[in-house]
């Protein structure tokens, strides 16, 4: 086994699917469903960029899950997705779930919130340099989703649209391949509550399913933190204005 599982035992269900394919929304349904759930912002909220960012110059080869999957029953999104593979030889019972949605509206979802995230807040952005500079995880955390996903899944070339939509179809077709019919389930969030709960023996619940996260959320967020960078980039500038005006009174 190339992984370790220490800590992780109640690892039930294992997304594969890339992110923006509905992972956020299929994290909250499976919460309600009972599940503790590892997503990319679990990375964010614990400081786990660090601990990701080895396994992903590991390759998942001879990783100990439990500082990022530890007391976790299910994981979705990245970083976990691109570790399918060794977590279900790791949990060779557990569960799979492929979140998919049609290429062109996913490329567009992608481009228009991580990617333009990455690109504005990555590790090298100037930008973000304050946010860096306060907080030392950050640098790690954008290194390594720059590692794992734009250079590690697209080799750099998200951009090229065609290069992506083969890396996608390939990585979907994969997972149908690897995983056991049994144990797979291809979902689409669009799909509700039914094909899932069926899946995963689970009653259905009586609250709608969820819709976090979309497109013009993740927008607002990436507003939200261009406008903090600016006023840190600002701070100093004021703070020097107006030590000048009291020294020359």
């Amino acid at each position: 086994m190339s992984s370790t599982t220490k800590g992780v035992e109640g690892l039930q269900v294992i997304g594969a699917g890339f992110g923006r394919t509905g992972t956020k929304s299929t994290q909250d349904a499976l919460d309600i469903l009972g599940y503790k759930t590892h997503h990319m912002v679990e990375v964010i909220h614990h400081n786990q960029g660090q601990h990701w960012l080895e396994a992903t110059r590991k390759k998942g080869k001879n990783v100990d899950w439990a500082p990022m999957l530890g007391g976790y029953t299910a994981c979705v999104d990245w970083p976990s997705c691109a570790f399918y593979k060794e977590l279900l030889a790791a949990y060779p019972h557990a569960k799979v779930v492929l979140t998919e949605r049609d290429f062109d509206s996913w490329y567009k979802s992608v481009t228009e919130s991580i990617y333009a995230g990455s690109k504005v807040f990555g590790a090298d952005s100037l930008l973000a340099l304050p946010l860096r500079i306060m907080l030392g995880t950050f640098r790690t955390q954008s290194k390594m989703a720059d590692e794992l996903i734009w250079e590690g899944t697209f080799h750099g070339r998200f951009e090229d649209k065609e290069y992506a939509r083969k890396v996608y179809t390939a990585h979907v077709e994969e997972v149908k391949r690897v995983v056991p019919a049994g144990q797979l389930l291809v979902f689409n969030v669009r799909q509700g509550w039914e094909p899932l709960c069926k899946f995963l023996e689970k009653p259905i619940p009586s609250q709608p399913f969820p819709n976090t996260n979309d497109t013009k959320q993740f927008q607002a967020r990436i507003s939200r933190m261009k406008m903090v960078c600016a006023a840190m980039w600002a701070l100093p500038v004021v703070i020097g204005a107006g030590v000048a005006y009291y020294l020359k009174k």
